[in-house]
């Protein structure tokens, strides 16, 4: 009967309907959402992606540091897209020095386990940290001279500090769109960090989600 049929058809759109919803994320975003490309975020952060895509804005129009929190990846325009990741492995030194590709949080943090080697500190020098700041938040020069005379790698927990760091400061100069400017920031103390330098802060783990949750809410438009 026709009536029949076209409650058939209701029934039909009805159930649809979240999988329409779903298409038109994806559409918007040029593809799936993805896990965010850096760590753990905080949960004034995490509130703002729950905010619905119509009142947040589309990835267009957000900034690049906030597009990768989001998607993952900047927004799709005429070049590839880039992740904080690939940054970070680059700035290291890359496959040269990782001894392979990394494109994920995954690849990272296996180049981490396998133990970094010194010559990846360069990639912390050439970011913007001194010899001095290398030494009190990754490992002391008596230390990494040791290490070299002998040609071994970082420990796992300092090659963890090492790409934390770089992390943070790679995420504080896609938010800043200036090295110079995001390098200032990182030793600057902040009230919200009790009067220390986010640098400081940024020595473990904890520390360093908390920068990352400030730099999303001045990503956000914010007040650095």
């Amino acid at each position: 009967m026709p009536g029949d049929d076209a409650s058939v058809e209701l029934k039909d759109l009805s159930l649809q309907g979240p999988q329409l919803a779903a298409e038109s994320r994806k559409t918007r975003t040029g593809g799936p959402l993805r896990e965010p490309a850096i760590g753990c975020i905080g949960d004034d952060f995490q509130q703002s992606l729950d905010t619905p895509a119509s009142d947040r804005g589309d990835s267009s129009s957000c900034n690049p540091a906030v597009c990768r929190y989001l998607y993952g990846t900047l927004p799709q325009l005429t070049e590839a897209p880039v992740s904080i990741v690939e940054i970070v492995a680059r700035k290291l030194g890359g496959r040269s020095v990782l001894g392979g590709f990394v494109r994920s949080q995954a690849d990272l943090a296996l180049a981490v386990r396998k133990r970094l080697p010194l010559t990846a500190l360069q990639g912390l020098s050439k970011a913007g940290l001194s010899d001095q700041e290398i030494e009190q938040f990754v490992i002391p020069q008596r230390t990494r001279r040791h290490r070299a005379e002998k040609k071994q790698p970082l420990t796992i927990e300092e090659s963890d500090r090492a790409v934390r760091l770089l992390r943070v400061q790679t995420l504080a100069e896609d938010t800043f769109g200036d090295v110079a400017k995001a390098n200032v920031w990182l030793r600057r103390p902040l009230a919200e960090l009790h009067g220390e330098p986010p640098l400081a802060v940024a020595q473990t783990e904890a520390g360093a989600r908390v920068v990352e949750t400030i730099l999303g809410k001045i990503a956000w438009g914010a007040a650095a």
